[in-house]
This record gives C-alpha cells, structure tokens and sequence, in this order.
C-alpha cells in the first residue's frame, strides 16, 4: 500500500525533472548524480486502477582523466515492487583506446535489439517489445564488451561475451555464456539511439543494423506463456532499420531465433524456432511539444497448439519544457493476445498513464 501511494504521489508532481547533479569536478576527473524517476497508473475495464513506479533509478557516473569512464547505478524499484531482480543495472568502467576501440568491463547491458538499446527517456512507449523485455535474452550481464566507432560514428560495431545469467556472480549455477555481436551504418549522418526525432532532421537520415547472439541460458521459465527463457542453448540473428525525417520516426525490427532445449527443462523438450518483431512511427509535433506514436509486435512460436502472439499500442507523449526531460505519458494496449490481468507485461490490454520524473 505504501509503495502503491509514494506512486501516485509521483504522478502528480510535475515539478520534479531527471536531473545530473556535478559531485565532483577537478581537471579531466568528474563525477555526477544521476536520478530518473518512471511511474504511471494502470487502468483497465476489468479492475480498478493502480500504481506502477517502474523505475526509480539512482546511479554516479563520471571520468577518471581523459580515456576512462565509469558508471554506477541502481534501480530501486526492484527493491519495492521486484525483489526477486537484482536492483543493481550498470557497474562498469568504460576505456577508450584513442583511434582504435573502446573497452567495456562489468555489469552492463548488452549491444542486441535496437528496441532494447534506446532507453526508455528516448521512447515514446512504458513498455518495450516483448522479445526486447528480458524474454529472448538477459537485458543485462557481467562480462567484458569492444566498441568500434568509425566514418564520424557512422559505423558502429561490438562484440561481448557474458556470464550469461544476468547475474553480477559470472559463475552462478545458472551461469552459462552468452556472445553477442552487432554491427550498424547511418546514412548520410550519424544517427542516434532514440526514437524520436527531437531535432526534426532537416533532411532523411537512415540507419541499418544487424545482430546476432548465442546463449546456452540455464535459466527455464515460461513467461507469460512465451518459451524463451529455456535451459537450453539460444541462436538468434535480427535485423532493424530507422528513418528519421521532419519530425517523423520510422523504426521495424524482425528476429529470429533457434532453441535446443536440454533434456531437463520442464517445458518444450524438443527444438523450435520463434520467429517475429515490431514495426513503429511516431511524429513529433514541435509546436506544442507532443509525439504521436503506433506500434505493432507480432511472433510465431513453432510448437503446435501455440499462436501467434501479438499486441498493437498507441502512445501520446507531452513534453512539460523544452529540455524534453520532463514527459507525461499516455500509452494504451488496445489489441492483444493476452488479457488485462497480464498488463504489466508488453501483451496486455489497458492504459498507462503516468510520467517520466526524476529528483
């Protein structure tokens, strides 16, 4: 109850702003506080309504000199409404080797799935797709990850290898390995991990990418009825594409993935393949500062009896000032495979609405 209502609280404080506070600044060493705040209200026919803090998140990032990096942060409200997931999001330190390629060592997020990359201050949705919300592969891991930027980071390219858990402990009973890769070019400009187009783009900009992972996950689990996070071994390639022209932001991504299940999962004991992805526009209105936004995410489970599942959502996003960190959010599910009671998932059917804060 008390969680319930320092949510609700949130909701109507639009006062309170994302915000990076300077702790320290001496030379080429810094360091600064950074707090984001996500909450909405969820509201179907079915129930009455509540209140989701979604993310409550607390870090310290900073330099140390001109070729180091480092970053710290929590999210806190695993602590209040997921206290089985590990609060901690990022513990790592990022190294810059001039003219040649970055080095990223700790717990971080992994270089898979455009819809997984941009955060959620870039997107006009509360919800990611489903195979980019911790379904099809850990979101997060312990491990070690090169970065490659070249032709003014037109090409952007990595490569990691993780514990494969999602796990800070690499050597977890549930640890196995994890291997991604991912490669993408923009055209005629660099382009952004966002999906809005904020700076309305004075001409067409065009970005393709390509992933591909391998995971031999121990986790078994059959989430909202999706058989992704099986013991077992995991291929899977994807590719995505984004246009960003005036105001307009065009985005579609499509995966494909190959499971192998290992002889003591409870679930699906022979292969299968899941293949799907989403599609997505939204059109930034500058004059009163609000996004329009439509997606829609569709997949197909090779197993019998197993439909096809799907969800489509419209977004309505107002931007309270010009620095675009100040967001009142209204996201609905008005199409989907699953019921309402599944609504804090991607699949249910219901209204968010709530607003992107910070202290």
């Amino acid at each position: 109850m008390m969680t319930r209502l320092i949510a609700g609280l949130l909701l109507i404080i639009p006062a309170i702003a994302w915000a990076q506070i300077p702790l320290w600044i001496k030379d080429n060493n810094t360091a600064e506080l950074d707090c984001t705040v996500n909450a909405y209200g969820i509201f179907t026919k079915k129930s009455t309504s509540d209140f989701l803090l979604q993310d409550l998140r607390l870090g310290i990032e900073g330099s140390q000199g001109v070729f180091v990096d480092y970053k710290l942060q929590f999210d806190f409200a695993n602590l209040l409404y997921r206290p089985k997931i590990n609060p901690l999001l990022d513990a790592k330190i990022n190294i810059d080797l001039p003219n040649q390629f970055n080095i990223i060592a700790g717990y971080q997020s992994l270089e898979f799935s455009l819809n997984s990359i941009i955060g959620f201050r870039h997107s006009p949705f509360f919800q990611r797709t489903t195979l980019a919300d911790g379904n099809l592969f850990a979101r997060r891991d312990m491990g070690l990850t090169l970065l490659k930027k070249a032709f003014k980071d037109r090409f952007n390219g990595s490569l990691g290898v993780y514990g494969g858990s999602g796990r800070v402990n690499p050597f977890h009973e549930d640890a196995g390995v994890t291997v991604v890769a991912r490669t993408a070019v923009s055209f005629p400009t660099s382009v952004k991990n966002e999906e809005i187009d904020i700076r309305h783009s004075p001409f067409p900009r065009v970005s393709l990418g390509a992933n591909a992972l391998y995971s031999n996950q121990h986790t078994d689990s059959l989430r909202f009825g999706l058989p992704f996070l099986v013991n077992g071994q995991k291929w899977v390639s994807g590719i995505d594409v984004t246009f960003y022209y005036q105001g307009l932001s065009l985005l579609g991504e499509w995966n494909y993935a190959q499971i192998t299940p290992s002889e003591n999962t409870t679930g699906y004991k022979s292969p299968y393949h899941v293949t799907g992805g989403y599609c997505s526009g939204n059109y930034y209105l500058r004059p009163i500062r609000t996004t329009l936004a439509l997606r829609y995410e569709g997949y197909k489970v090779n197993q019998p009896g197993v439909d096809v599942v799907k969800a489509s959502r419209v977004a309505v996003d107002y931007f309270l000032d010009k620095s675009q960190r100040r967001v009142i959010r209204l996201d609905y599910c008005f199409q989907s495979t699953y019921k309402e009671e599944n609504l804090q998932s991607g699949l249910g059917k219901g209204v968010r609405l709530g607003l992107q804060l910070g202290l």
